[in-house]
């Protein structure tokens, strides 16, 4: 089952890469890159709430996922962080 209203963010250390749902009859990804200040995050979250967004998955390897993990729980988006280190790990005919 697909899930409807989910967005991806890649963080790092100097900005954030935001993969959005796709927007209705538009075939080009939706794809927006964040710094990683505090306007910048809260940009971003600003801009998951208009895309109509109700779940995050972000993936980080270092303690940069911190900030804005508070933020978007604060504005009641379901977050699940992963771990990159540990999904290179993951075969790829797991996932299919």
């Amino acid at each position: 089952m697909l899930r409807p209203n989910v967005a991806g963010i890649d963080l790092g250390s100097r900005e954030q890469w935001v993969c959005g749902p796709q927007q209705d009859g538009d075939e080009q990804p939706n794809v927006r890159q964040f710094g990683t200040t505090t306007g910048q995050l809260r940009l971003l979250a600003h801009w998951l709430q208009d895309q109509g967004v109700v779940s995050v998955a972000m993936e980080s390897t270092h303690a940069h996922w911190i900030p804005l993990h508070e933020l978007l729980e604060e504005r009641r988006f379901e977050v699940l962080l992963a771990n990159a280190r540990q999904l290179m790990n993951v075969p790829t005919t797991s996932c299919s």
